[in-house]
């Protein structure tokens, strides 16, 4: 089994956000998808949101994927990937046992990247189905 090494949190949010978003087959004329990091924690996001006939997003109609080590139920994330349950951190063996990195296996990487998708999908076809 490979494991993917991050050196941080944020380098884990930078990536798995960056994969979501290579991932997501969405029709630019009517979705508008949009990427953000937390200055003061490793959060990311990505938002979809539907294009009114203008051309602007519409509040009302977003989907929410977070990434962080906090706050899971917060209003408004339709899919939260939690990184305290699904990163290892590697400390030294030592008495002070500092941070080295944090890992995740390759293919729950790809499995969480593929969950999100897979939601954003099931939306997408409501929506669809609803204009």
């Amino acid at each position: 089994m490979t494991n993917l090494k991050f050196n941080n949190t944020p380098d884990f949010s930078v990536h798995i956000i960056m994969a979501i978003e290579e991932q997501l087959e969405l029709d630019a004329e009517r979705f508008d998808v949009e990427t953000n990091f937390s200055g003061q924690s490793p959060a990311g996001y990505v938002n979809i949101s539907v294009l009114d006939e203008d051309g602007c997003s519409d509040p009302h109609q977003m989907f929410v994927i977070r990434v962080a080590d906090h706050h899971p139920g917060r209003n408004g994330i339709d899919y939260y990937i939690d990184m305290n349950t699904e990163l290892e951190t590697v400390c030294t063996d030592d008495e002070f046992e500092e941070y080295l990195h944090s890992t995740i296996p390759k293919e729950r990487f790809d499995e969480l990247v593929h969950e999100a998708v897979a939601k954003v999908q099931e939306w997408q076809e409501g929506v669809s189905h609803d204009a």
